[in-house]
């Protein structure tokens, strides 16, 4: 295995026999500064059984302060073991690893008697290259507020194949994994392939993370009301919560951070799949879905306004089979200054109304209903309502209309629209030609009727190709 420092570290689990009175493993360097003296020598460095662990008279909590006290990589063999008060580790690059993962190999108790609030391991000030994996750590004392794994201030950690069980009835408030987010910032942090279940909350993210990977976790509640898989505070940011499966809980992934990511996990049976709201002091927020599977239960909750820009690209609560995507302030394609499927009305300008030849049409801007496109692609729609503007001069057949935005037709198209000339409706013609700014708008279907001096109205849409 490799430790967070990158040292191969192969732990000796058998004791070894010494000659001619010698201990096997004499005392270091390391644990005669840090004032640890081994209980039983026959264990090598770091394994927490040299230093009293399992022996039925040291308190295991002890001996595993000891271990983190004097080594850098400390191995907990196969066992159960019970801690009567948390092991404040306190130290950086360490690497502290089990036989194997899951409760019945490497067990530990966090007793009532270790207080409210207390953690099983707890870093209580800047820690970087920290590496927790392989153990089990159980919290069954409802009410006293206890953590499995508790970080103040954490940089490049990675903790993986934890297995932290709370206690599963109502009243439960422990925490499987917090990080205080304390100091500067906790960033470059993965928890990655652990299994946490029966939690008020299995992951809290406390003032200031960001970076923290939530990669490949099972975490499973009791469906208690109030119970949370993972919590983002309001000052998070850049938080990525990938591959894991939430179930039982009231709220799947709650935040009121910003720029969260969740990528490919899969919702089920909770109250609410997930929760996204802005913190305190926020004005807007980014978060995005992609991929993530909901099944039964509570549809996710998440702004959709045109303020906050979030996206959700997945798959409906309940409803496998239909997917959809959302974003709360739109699609832009590349290079459109706005959405797609939104309505842009042009900025008013008289020489976007002409007529042909010699004749005026005077349009101000009351008498325009409206003047509207809208592109998807290559392909717009113009639409418009012009009434009660002047003809006047000698009399022509069209009308010119300005292709908004300055883009040109790739193609011949006409189709019927509607004119109102001298007091008389009728249909007439729209009509565009490639590489020609303007929709030309005839007073009859036949293109050869003239319009009529004084009030005219035209309506209409028209939906083209652009290149």
């Amino acid at each position: 295995m490799a430790s967070a420092a990158g040292a191969v570290f192969t732990p000796e689990v058998g004791r070894t026999q010494g000659t001619q009175g010698t201990p096997p493993y004499p005392q270091t360097a390391d644990e005669f500064n840090a004032r640890v003296t081994p209980k039983n020598t026959d264990f090598p460095p770091g394994n927490v059984r040299r230093y009293g662990a399992g022996d039925g008279r040291t308190p295991d909590e002890v001996a595993f302060q000891n271990a983190c006290a004097s080594n850098t990589q400390v191995f907990v063999p196969h066992g159960a073991y019970v801690f009567n008060a948390e092991v404040s580790v306190g130290r950086s690059n360490i690497t502290i690893i089990g036989e194997n993962p899951g409760a019945a190999a490497v067990s530990i108790r966090l007793a009532r008697t270790a207080g409210r609030g207390a953690a099983a391991f707890r870093w209580s000030s800047w820690a970087n290259d920290v590496h927790i994996s392989n153990l089990a750590i159980l919290l069954k004392n409802a009410g006293a507020s206890q953590v499995g794994v508790r970080f103040a201030e954490a940089r490049r950690c990675r903790i993986t194949n934890l297995y932290i069980e709370g206690h599963p009835e109502p009243g439960n408030d422990t925490c499987a994994i917090q990080f205080d987010g304390s100091g500067t910032y906790s960033g470059d942090v993965d928890v990655e392939n652990c299994y946490l279940t029966s939690h008020k909350l299995a992951v809290d993210l406390q003032r200031v993370c960001t970076t923290i990977r939530i990669l490949n976790c099972e975490i499973y509640g009791q469906s208690i009301p109030g119970t949370i898989g993972v919590k983002v505070s309001n000052l998070c940011a850049g938080v990525l919560i990938s591959g894991n499966t939430f179930e039982g809980l009231g709220v799947g992934v709650y935040t009121e951070g910003c720029l969260v990511k969740q990528m490919g996990n899969y919702f089920e049976d909770n109250t609410t799949h997930w929760q996204w709201v802005r913190g305190a002091g926020r004005a807007r927020i980014w978060n995005s879905s992609f991929g993530d599977t909901c099944l039964s239960g509570g549809n996710p909750v998440y702004p959709s306004n045109d303020v906050d820009s979030c996206i959700v690209f997945g798959q409906t609560a309940n409803f496998v089979d239909a997917g959809y995507i959302e974003a709360s302030r739109g699609f832009r394609e590349r290079r459109r200054a706005f959405n797609l499927g939104e309505w842009l009305t042009p900025t008013y300008a008289d020489d976007h109304f002409t007529g042909s030849g010699g004749m005026t049409w005077t349009v101000k801007p009351e008498h325009i209903e409206n003047y509207a496109y809208t592109i998807i692609g290559k392909t717009m729609t113009v639409s418009w309502s012009i009434a009660g503007a002047v003809i006047a001069g000698p009399l022509e057949k069209t009308l010119q209309l300005a292709i908004p935005g300055g883009y040109l037709p790739n193609q011949h198209l006409r189709v019927p629209t509607g004119v109102v000339s001298g007091g008389v409706h009728g249909v007439g013609i729209a009509e565009v030609s490639p590489n020609r700014p303007q929709i030309y708008i005839y007073a009859s279907q036949d293109r050869v009727a003239s319009y009529s001096a004084g009030h005219a109205e035209i309506y209409g849409q028209l939906t083209f190709e652009i290149k």
